[in-house]
């Protein structure tokens, strides 16, 4: 009768429980890079949206500054002049949560900013043009060779 009551009593053994464990060990340790891979790009797509961000408000600031303050940045000698940082001379910091600082914070990275403005004199060097392309170029630590890229063109007015 024990016999019978101990073919019945079916469990695992040692050895399956063995394998079982080391199945989901590998399978614990194949999806853990994955994850990591994943929050490392999410912070990496809040990066890019605030410098995104940020190049946007400097175009806004430029195109709201208009003609005229652009004008004066560049130099009679030459149609092209290339600046650092925003258009009040501040740099700027971005944090992995994507908040944007004008001062360092700890965990913030510097954003790179370039605004270059050409004259668009349409090949004739002609610095009375009433045009100025402005472009605005932001790279930031983590970014790799990524770098976000925006521009304006400013026209003068007829009234100045």
């Amino acid at each position: 009768m024990k016999t019978a009551l101990r073919r019945r009593q079916r469990g695992f053994g040692l050895v399956e429980v063995m394998v079982a464990a080391v199945l989901l060990a590998l399978g614990i340790m194949l999806v853990s890079p994955i994850l990591g891979l994943g929050f490392r790009s999410t912070h990496q797509n809040k990066e890019k949206t605030a410098a995104v961000q940020a190049a946007q408000r400097i175009v806004e600031q430029i195109r709201n500054r208009g003609f005229s303050q652009a004008s004066a940045l560049v130099s009679p000698t030459s149609n092209t002049a290339i600046l650092a940082d925003d258009v009040n001379g501040q740099k700027l910091y971005v944090k992995a949560d994507g908040q944007v600082f004008t001062q360092p914070a700890t965990g913030a990275k510097l954003l790179q900013i370039q605004r270059i403005y050409t004259f668009d004199d349409r090949g004739t060097r002609n610095l009375t043009d009433d045009r100025i392309q402005v472009t605005v170029k932001i790279t930031w630590p983590g970014g790799g060779t990524g770098h976000i890229t925006m521009g304006v063109t400013l026209v003068r007015d007829n009234f100045q």
